[in-house]
């Protein structure tokens, strides 16, 4: 029997202990691939979402461009958003000196 469990014994895969380094080594190695993989897997599905938003704002603009060239007006409607746009600038030009005399007044 101890012949049969010493044949056994000599079986037995034994580890050195630079080959017991080695495999911790690899499994630390191997965990830290992993969270790399998972830091990696991260930034493109970032880089990705950036570029669907880049690419979407990029079309809304194009979109609104688009639709000022189809915009056509007449010349009297022309002339009437100049005279609208006139009296506008106007009224903010006399709300700014408003607001420039009330400063003045309350010594801002």
């Amino acid at each position: 029997i101890e012949t049969v469990l010493q044949k056994f014994q000599k079986n037995l895969p034994y580890l050195s202990n630079a080959e017991i380094n080695m495999k911790e080594t690899l499994l630390s190695y191997e965990e830290k691939l992993k969270v790399f993989e998972t830091s990696l897997d991260q930034i493109k599905k970032k880089l990705k979402h950036q570029k669907d938003k880049k690419k979407d704002s990029i079309d809304g603009i194009s979109t609104t461009k688009s639709d000022m060239n189809n915009l056509n007006l007449t010349e009297t409607q022309m002339k009437h958003v100049k005279e609208l746009l006139l009296q506008e600038g106007d009224s903010i030009s006399e709300l700014l000196k408003s607001v420039s005399v009330i400063k003045k007044q309350i010594g801002l």
